[in-house]
């Protein structure tokens, strides 16, 4: 069952800086509420067991950071973290996770 359609609100600040010439970071945060429209039966154990009714809302979270150093001229190293976490009154929507990579990258 579809939830409808969603009005949402957020906020994002970000902060980037350069330590040297050849070495800068940043971080961030990500935050975004979703309320559906449509209204939904929550049910308890058995069918027959009707808990209330609501809508769906979400609250989604993210926050990551990274640094960006040139080691050559051309050619950069840039490891970064990421952290999600969907939070929901349904439960089947509900997620979290932590990324980390490391991305080489040539300018040419």
């Amino acid at each position: 069952m579809s939830d409808g359609d969603a009005n949402f609100y957020g906020l994002s600040p970000s902060l980037n800086y350069t330590f040297t010439d050849t070495l800068s970071g940043f971080v961030f945060g990500w935050w975004q509420n979703d309320r559906y429209n449509i209204e939904r039966i929550e049910r308890g154990g058995s069918e027959d067991d009707v808990v209330g009714i609501g809508t769906r809302n979400d609250d989604l979270y993210e926050a990551g950071g990274g640094l960006v150093w040139e080691f050559t001229p051309g050619w950069s190293l840039n490891p970064e973290v990421l952290y999600i976490r969907d939070k929901s009154n349904t439960v089947a929507v509900n997620y979290s996770s932590t990324e980390i990579w490391i991305t080489l990258r040539a300018d040419f």
